[in-house]
């Protein structure tokens, strides 16, 4: 504390003179000249503590953080190896250290999210019936967009921990990704009996009930989800989007034109809300200035998206505007 690393480290060279075994001094050696900048030091300290305990995991840990510290990347996975590929080194710090140093970094290149992949496989290798192990390989699966193999570590999680709301919530965002509709109203149930009080269970049910066509029950579920739902006012504006898509194909269109009102109140610039209120409003052949505003904004906001410039077109059509209707549609 009085910033004399030197005088410290020499205290602790003491300490182990007179307890040459206790691997804990050499440890807190290590730590004095790491903090300090002595890095030749530290590592001749780690070295040293091999000799004693040459599978000792932590040490390892330690190893590759001074590693990292120099930049020798592939020095430092080496000994990261060699501590995730063991039974020394308890499940949560192997946890916590790759949420840390991967998942919670910004920017990771594909070839670091690789590597810390193969270290959450060798977590569920030593610790094959923790929920959380599997759960973190899932999550590096999810990130690197691998999600046939994200899906089925999450499900092994679910195997020994049904309580993991984070992982049931990654499943129902692969599925609705994918477009396994039926899976989804069926996971989302689940999520629903699980955790009621958890509104994006609710928006997931009610997105599968629609696209299924079971909009009685798609509307029900998104009532329920929209009254419980608090502090979230983008999952609330999706609700009442999908609410409006519920009553629209029951041709309540009152009701539906309501509801698209209601999520741009909220939030004015979700693209797709926009062409889907647009769409619909010139498929009636109503109210065709405002679907033509809403639409506009779409195209302001979705760029070259084609089913918004589909949209705009039909909208021109509507409006008698055939020559710039073929302009869009051709786009």
């Amino acid at each position: 504390r009085l910033d004399q690393p030197e005088k410290a480290a020499q205290e602790i060279e003491g300490l182990i003179d007179a307890f040459p075994n206790k691997i804990s001094y050499y440890q807190r050696l290590a730590s004095i000249y790491q903090s300090n900048g002595m890095i030749d030091e530290a590592e001749g300290v780690y070295k040293e503590m091999l000799n004693q305990d040459p599978d000792n995991a932590e040490v390892h840990l330690g190893l590759a953080e001074l590693y990292n510290q120099q930049g020798k990347e592939k020095k430092a996975q080496e000994e990261l190896k060699e501590a995730f590929d063991s039974d020394q080194l308890a499940i949560d710090v192997k946890v916590r250290f790759l949420y840390n140093n991967f998942l919670r970094q910004q920017r990771v290149s594909e070839s670091r999210m690789a590597f810390g992949t193969e270290l959450a496989r060798f977590i569920t290798k030593h610790h094959p019936e923790e929920a959380k192990a599997h759960a973190l390989l899932g999550d590096f699966l999810y990130n690197r967009n691998l999600t046939k193999e994200a899906e089925a570590a999450y499900e092994e999680a679910l195997k020994y921990n049904q309580d993991i709301f984070a992982v049931w919530q990654q499943l129902l965002f692969i599925h609705a990704s994918k477009s396994h509709y039926q899976e989804l109203a069926k996971r989302s149930d689940q999520v629903i009996e699980l955790f009621p009080n958890q509104p994006i269970g609710f928006y997931f049910n009610g997105l599968a009930k629609n696209q299924l066509k079971q909009y009685e029950e798609a509307i029900e579920v998104l009532q329920t989800g929209v009254a419980i739902t608090v502090d979230n006012p983008s999952l609330k504006s999706q609700m009442y989007a999908s609410l409006a898509e519920a009553y629209h194909y029951q041709e309540k269109h009152q009701q539906s034109d309501e509801y698209f009102e209601k999520a741009l109140e909220i939030d004015p610039d979700d693209a797709t809300t926009l062409n889907n209120f647009a769409y619909y409003l010139s498929v009636r052949g109503e109210k065709l200035d405002r679907a033509e505003k809403l639409s506009q904004r779409s195209l302001d906001l979705g760029g070259q998206n084609p089913s918004f410039l589909d949209t705009y077109g039909w909208i021109q059509y509507k409006k008698g505007n055939y020559k710039q209707a073929a302009e869009y549609i051709k786009k």
